[in-house]
């Protein structure tokens, strides 16, 4: 299993599970893009309800906006996923771009991405 490949995808929704604790007024499209990986630039997308997370490979399909852009280099979002980094470090110091809603990512994404269950779901995909 490739990082970012389709398998890696799914192996990372089924560790983070049902709603992986966060709650949800409604769903949420999230995409990140990853720099400086052994195949360049890639990007997979997270797309959340209440209950339920998919994870797929690729940018959202056309017309399709995601609600937050998340864009780093692979080693950077290793050290985040990891816990090596927190997300304030990496932003303040110019490592993580975030587009769209900035509040979400900052008050209840990147929260709930810092704890169980995606904190091992991001360490299995690691």
């Amino acid at each position: 299993m490739a990082r970012y490949d389709e398998d890696w995808c799914e192996a990372l929704g089924l560790a983070a599970g049902k709603g992986a604790g966060i709650a949800l007024v409604e769903p949420v499209r999230i995409l990140y893009v990853v720099t400086n990986t052994d195949e360049g630039k890639v990007a997979f997308r997270i797309e959340m309800d209440e209950g339920s997370v998919a994870v797929a490979t690729g940018k959202f399909p056309r017309g399709v906006t995601p609600d937050v852009t998340i864009t780093a280099t692979e080693s950077v979002l290793i050290d985040l996923w990891s816990g090596a980094r927190t997300r304030d470090q990496a932003f303040m110091a110019g490592d993580v771009k975030i587009e769209g809603a900035y509040a979400m990512w900052l008050d209840e994404l990147a929260p709930a991405f810092a704890g169980p269950p995606w904190q091992h779901a991001w360490a299995s995909a690691v």
